[in-house]
């Protein structure tokens, strides 16, 4: 179990730091790209034309820039207020309609802002080409090129930057405000951007337009005097730095929730179900689905562990996994296997002359000492008769050595007596003697009873007997006995004793047994 740790949660941003984080991303995206729009203007479009076309030129960039740029910051201001308004509700779900539109608004964010933004770079084109044809003198050719393909490229690089820096800060500030309670991935009426159509947008954001510009200068050359040869290697700079801050941030996209997925995986791999195994990353795309049913499967598996443990409690631990696995299909099938009987000398007594409380302890002890040297050995205990137990050796795997491993856990039984009598001496107990009785033959095994209440057991002539060479071990005068059966199967049978034949209850004929020498204690 691993051990807790004191931590302190870090404080949780405000809404207005929310709101605050929220209009920074897109507006300094959008400055970015206007600043490189200007500078390749300035560079390589304002030297082509006449002084009055760049004058109004630059007084209609200006003019422009002041007039959308505060339109289109009040709608997306708009957006991000609504989110923070619903956000700030007293009870939620006391309009569950504005919440569900809240919560498809936070996971739409970056689409929101891309419809407010893209359209204001789309009307520079039109905007810019009117101004510089009204203007006095005839316009170089050139320009009609030049400007669309640098607006173009200037509002792709923007757009997409602004698109993962939104998602993200949609993602890690206004997620756990609005799915608290909710999956991300669940909710209708929303448009993720799944992982083909990311990586395409990155493409086009550090490959396609940095290329696209380099081509504008083979296919459409400026003189060397109005741009210098430095143009070029500015441009694919500027695609690289561009390149890189999109790459870094579809990383956190990306790369986080996968990382995540293998590191919890792991984890689970090595039987680690605990609640800090879940994946607590909020997503609406495919990963958001994949976090899902991770985290569904851990809940399964949590809940299966949790059965089985208290399955355990009342069964072998190796049943409860087999009752998991094959359900209801585990009916009763004829097999040889060992079975092992352990009874307490002289228990009727000794009830009646101890408390409840006493024996109750008494039997606790000797259950689990008995039990753990049982399952040691692969045996199932699956009956407690009150003052011992019956267990069964290959039931359930085929080809084990079945009679070696009963006898041997006898052998530990007997082995462990000394231990179990120190510590009912810890307790001011009386000590114990046992008796083990062991054979090995056909049986029914598997789940008896009826179709709504049975129990894992194993039936026949094979236990009956069993039973009877347990009680024979007082007139045999060892606390051991096994049958001939049991002799016959054993692969080793050094330190065997042969035995006279015993007399057992409801046989015509003595049963031939054996016992075993013990170490000394």
């Amino acid at each position: 179990m691993p051990l807790q740790q004191n931590t302190i949660d870090p404080p949780k941003p405000s809404i207005a730091r929310r709101v605050l984080w929220t209009a920074l991303a897109p507006l300094t995206a959008q400055l970015i790209g206007s600043a490189f729009n200007i500078w390749y203007d300035l560079t390589h479009i304002k030297p082509l034309l006449t002084p009055e076309q760049a004058e109004a030129f630059t007084s209609t960039i200006m003019i422009y820039n002041i007039c959308v740029y505060p339109v289109a910051l009040a709608a997306g201001l708009a957006i991000i207020w609504t989110l923070a308004g619903t956000a700030r509700m007293a009870n939620p779900k006391s309009d569950l309609k504005r919440w569900r539109r809240a919560q498809r608004m936070a996971i739409n964010l970056p689409w929101w802002a891309t419809a407010i933004a893209a359209p204001a770079w789309i009307a520079t084109i039109p905007v810019m080409l009117i101004t510089l044809h009204m203007a006095p003198g005839p316009l170089n050719p050139m320009v009609d090129i030049h400007l669309p393909i640098s607006v173009t490229i200037a509002a792709l690089m923007a757009l997409t930057q602004m698109f993962f820096a939104l998602e993200i800060i949609a993602q890690r500030l206004w997620y756990p405000l609005f799915f608290a309670d909710d999956r991300p991935a669940q909710i209708p009426g929303v448009l993720p951007l799944t992982l083909s159509r990311r990586g395409l947008m990155w493409a086009v954001s550090a490959v396609i337009c940095p290329i696209i510009s380099l081509l504008l200068l083979i296919a459409a050359p400026t003189p060397l005097e109005i741009t210098g040869d430095w143009f070029p290697f500015s441009v694919g700079g500027i695609g690289i730095v561009f390149g890189l801050a999109s790459a870094g941030m579809l990383a956190k996209i990306v790369i986080e929730p996968l990382e995540t997925l293998r590191r919890k995986a792991r984890r689970v791999a090595q039987g680690d179900l605990g609640p800090d195994v879940e994946i607590d990353l909020l997503r609406s795309d495919e990963f958001g689905t994949l976090i899902d049913q991770f985290n569904d499967m851990v809940s399964g598996l949590r809940d299966k562990q949790r059965v089985e443990r208290l399955l355990g409690r009342n069964i072998d631990p190796s049943v409860a996994r087999l009752l998991l696995s094959r359900g209801d299909d585990v009916r009763g099938t004829e097999r040889e296997i060992t079975v092992l009987f352990a009874d307490i000398r002289d228990f009727t007594p000794r009830c009646a002359a101890s408390p409840p409380k006493d024996v109750v302890t008494m039997l606790n002890v000797f259950f689990e000492i008995m039990i753990a040297n049982v399952e040691k050995h692969h045996g199932i205990v699956n009956q407690f008769v009150g003052d011992g137990f019956m267990a069964i050796f290959g039931a359930i795997e085929d080809g084990t050595p079945h009679a070696d491993n009963a006898v041997a856990a006898g052998r530990a039984m007997l082995g462990a007596m000394p231990e179990v009598n120190r510590r009912l001496a810890e307790l001011s107990l009386e000590p114990l003697k046992i008796g083990i009785g062991i054979n090995t033959g056909p049986a029914v095994v598997g789940s008896i009873g009826t179709p709504t209440r049975s129990t894992y057991s194993a039936i026949g002539d094979t236990v009956n007997v069993t039973a009877r060479i347990e009680s024979s071990t007082k007139d045999a005068g060892r606390p051991l006995l096994f049958s001939q059966s049991t002799y016959d199967a054993m692969d080793k049978t050094d330190g065997a004793i042969k035995m006279p034949p015993q007399r057992l209850k409801g046989k015509a004929k003595p049963v031939r047994v054996f016992s075993i020498e013990l170490e000394p204690s």
